[in-house]
C-alpha cells in the first residue's frame, strides 16, 4: 500500500458546495493556464480551515466572503499535497457558519496526456496544424478544486 493509500481520509463533512462558478484563462502558446473558481456553499461548523482536492495547480490566492466579512488567507496557510491531490487552506480567524463564497485564484500547465486541462494539436482540411484546447473533468482527471467524495463520482 503506498503512503497516499494509508493516508487517504474523506473530506470533512462540514462543507456542502451549491455552486461552482469556474472561470479559466488560457494561454496556448506557452502551455499555462490561469483559473478562477467560486464555490458558494453552506459551512455547517465553525472552522478556520478548508479542505478540499486539487491536482496539479498552484493556489496563488484563497478567501472566504459572506455577508458581512471577508477574509484571505496567509499564502504561506495554502498547502497543496500532491501525492493525496488534497488542498488544505488555514484562516487566521475563524469562518462562523452559514452560507459562503470560497474564492481562490490558481494556476497551472496545461497537460499533454489528456487529463484535466490539456493542450493538443490537429490538422485543419488545409494541413495545417491547429491548436485545440480540451477538457477531462472526470474526477480523476480534474486539475481543479472541488469537494467531490467517492459517492459523489
Amino acid at each position: 500500500m503506498s503512503s497516499a493509500e494509508s493516508e487517504f481520509k474523506r473530506l470533512p463533512k462540514i462543507y456542502v458546495p451549491k455552486v461552482y462558478t469556474l472561470e479559466l484563462y488560457p494561454n496556448a502558446d506557452e502551455s499555462k493556464f490561469q483559473g478562477l473558481v467560486t464555490i458558494n456553499m453552506a459551512l455547517l461548523e465553525s472552522t478556520n480551515q478548508i479542505i478540499l482536492n486539487a491536482k496539479a495547480i498552484e493556489v496563488i490566492s484563497a478567501k472566504v466572503k459572506n455577508s458581512n466579512s471577508e477574509i484571505a488567507a496567509p499564502k504561506s496557510s495554502i498547502v497543496c499535497n500532491e501525492e493525496l491531490e488534497k488542498l488544505t487552506i488555514t484562516f487566521d480567524t475563524t469562518i462562523e457558519s452559514g452560507e459562503i463564497d470560497l474564492i481562490l485564484y490558481y494556476k497551472g500547465i496545461l497537460a499533454d496526456d489528456m487529463q484535466g486541462f490539456y493542450r493538443s494539436t490537429a490538422k485543419n482540411e488545409d494541413g495545417k496544424e491547429s491548436v485545440i484546447l480540451s477538457t477531462q473533468f472526470e474526477a480523476e482527471f480534474e486539475n481543479v478544486t472541488n469537494f467531490k467524495t467517492g459517492r459523489e463520482k
